[in-house]
């Protein structure tokens, strides 16, 4: 799972086809968090803000947890 920062907006991305991505903006793990959400599109981060993403798929390990913090 890859996050790319452009300015306040930030894009992720996951090499495994069809994976879901999961993030957070609260600091908790997006692997097991009840605060976690679906990604579709870009998320918006204010200063000091961080997003937490993972990929998962069924039947597969889930990958790394990627990790941005957006500083103005």
């Amino acid at each position: 799972t890859t996050i790319t920062p452009t300015g306040a907006s930030h894009a992720i991305t996951n090499a495994t086809g069809s994976a879901v991505i999961y993030y957070t903006l609260d600091g908790s793990d997006p692997r097991y968090s009840g605060t976690r959400q679906v990604y579709a599109s870009a998320v918006t981060l204010s200063a000091g803000q961080t997003i937490k993403a993972v990929g998962t798929k069924a039947d597969m390990v889930n990958g790394a947890v990627a990790e941005a913090t957006y500083t103005a």
